[in-house]
């Protein structure tokens, strides 16, 4: 079944976890539990998947992040998240820059209703400068 997996620590409260050298998932932890799994560069819809997660990790959220499609300026990918229960609860359409960095994400709630648009403003070295969060009528809600 391929390569095992390693686990590397990430940080204080993330493990990575890679298969064949590419990352498959990572662990987000909070005081020693898990309490996020992203699953990276899956394709959806994947009938396996929730069961082996709730199998592993029982009733701990979860997200999908499916491969980047490549779009004029960067890539597209899907993030589908589940609650604790494996219901979905918001898919986000994720938008990147050629370096993979987040400009944009148009969140919309599980029956497709658009939620929010969050606009990353970045300085020409890439660093983050501040989070715009728009609302479906296109009003601003936030800025910082």
């Amino acid at each position: 079944m391929g390569t095992p997996h390693r686990a590397t620590p990430l940080a204080e409260d993330a493990v990575r976890h890679y298969e064949g050298g590419a990352l498959a998932s990572i662990e987000h932890t909070r005081h020693g539990r898990v309490r996020l799994v992203q699953y990276f560069d899956r394709a959806w819809p994947d009938e396996e998947l929730p069961r082996r997660h709730r199998e592993r990790y029982g009733d701990t959220a979860f997200e999908v992040l499916t491969a980047p499609r490549p779009v004029s300026g960067g890539a597209v990918r899907s993030v589908l998240r589940f609650d604790a229960s494996g219901a979905l609860v918001e898919v986000a359409e994720l938008e990147t820059d050629t370096c993979g960095q987040a400009r944009a994400e148009v969140r919309r709630k599980s029956n497709g209703t658009l939620r929010e648009r969050v606009e990353y403003v970045r300085d020409d070295a890439g660093a983050l400068l501040r989070t715009r969060i728009i609302g479906p009528d296109g009003a601003l809600l936030r800025e910082g």
